[in-house]
């Protein structure tokens, strides 16, 4: 920390008052700066001795000794003590933000090593050791998220995330000017329906300074050795998946998708019911249209029909079509049909159809 540097914007302040000046002393009584032009007379060990122009303050900040600050008056004040304390007190306060700064700049420092030491998959141990650099935790749950806004974040995002978070077990850094990574911490009586807390929280913080941003948000663990891949699940949402502008998504809802997506072994039988359906003439659009609406109304006939304003005939028809013509059973029945089929939907609307 620079203190002459504190000293000296410090000091254009009291250089308004021409009947006052201050002065830097260091540790050994050293002078180290002064308002005063004239500083032959700044000898601490005599400056103790004219109490009636002068009065002296130990510097004291969080149990470190940095030295004394002068305040001096051309003449006898009555009222130096009371002016001295309030001078004191505001340079000393200006040392305290410069040194809680300094500790947010090593912790947001020591903070990015970690979050890249997860990313690029360093050893495990530089992770735990960058974590007990900065008193986080390793076997607490915490959930990955990556924000991303169409515009470079403001300078100040990060200090503005620290305040309002105010939790030092959520680590966070910036990745590049349009991405910050968050790694949550989610307490016990968050632990359950975190998901609306995630979503509460998220959309709170786009008043300080993350509106129009987009949340990618992984999955929850709670070992170090899992934070890569949640992380990962986080990034193939946001490679993969084109949510509204300000959306939180989360990989939960898309695991199925997922393992359509990264699992080759699915293509084949799915490419197969797709040139099918290219055979027999049927717009890939519309049977997206009825699987989609068919799962969303639970397999129910009825709602389905009137949620797609047709009538409960033609719909029956088009999926009998389907069943005969394309799948070769009835994708009502039971539960494993109706998994396959939603798994069907998601290739075809998230590989197929754009």
């Amino acid at each position: 920390m620079d203190l002459k540097a504190i000293f000296q914007d410090f000091e254009k302040v009291v250089k308004k008052d021409s009947n006052i000046s201050i002065s830097l002393f260091d540790t050994k009584g050293q002078l180290i700066d002064s308002s005063q032009e004239d500083t032959s007379d700044l000898n601490l060990k005599l400056l103790h001795k004219n109490n009636s122009h002068v009065a002296i303050y130990k510097i004291e900040v969080l149990d470190i000794f940095y030295g004394y600050l002068v305040v001096k008056t051309r003449e006898a004040y009555k009222y130096l003590d009371d002016v001295g304390s309030v001078l004191f007190e505001t340079f000393k306060t200006r040392i305290e933000l410069e040194k809680e700064k300094q500790q947010r700049d090593r912790i947001l420092s020591a903070n990015e090593k970690l979050i890249e030491s997860i990313i690029y998959g360093n050893s495990i141990n530089i992770s735990l050791s960058l974590m007990k650099q900065v008193l986080l935790k390793s076997n607490i749950y915490r959930i990955p998220i990556i924000c991303v806004n169409l515009h470079p974040f403001a300078s100040d995002v990060l200090i503005n995330l620290k305040y309002r978070i105010n939790d030092n077990q959520t680590f966070y850094s910036e990745i590049n000017e349009n991405t910050i990574i968050l790694f949550m911490h989610i307490n016990n009586k968050q632990f359950d329906g975190y998901e609306e807390f995630l979503t509460a929280m998220l959309k709170d913080l786009e008043d300080w300074g993350l509106e129009n941003t987009t949340f990618y948000v992984g999955t929850l663990v709670n070992n170090i050795n899992d934070y890569e891949q949640s992380y990962l699940q986080a990034l193939w949402l946001k490679d993969y998946i084109t949510p509204k502008i300000g959306s939180v998504v989360f990989f939960k809802d898309y695991y199925l998708t997922y393992l359509i997506m990264t699992s080759k072994e699915f293509y084949n039988p799915f490419d197969n019911y797709i040139e099918k359906i290219e055979q027999e003439n049927m717009d890939l659009k519309q049977v997206k249209s009825i699987l989609e609406n068919l799962i969303n109304c639970d397999f129910n006939l009825s709602l389905t029909a009137k949620k797609m304003f047709i009538h409960k005939n033609t719909l029956l028809y088009r999926i009998n079509k389907l069943e005969q013509n394309i799948f070769g059973f009835n994708i009502r029945n039971n539960f494993q049909n109706k998994v396959f089929v939603g798994s069907f939907l998601n290739y075809i609307k998230y590989i197929k159809i754009r």
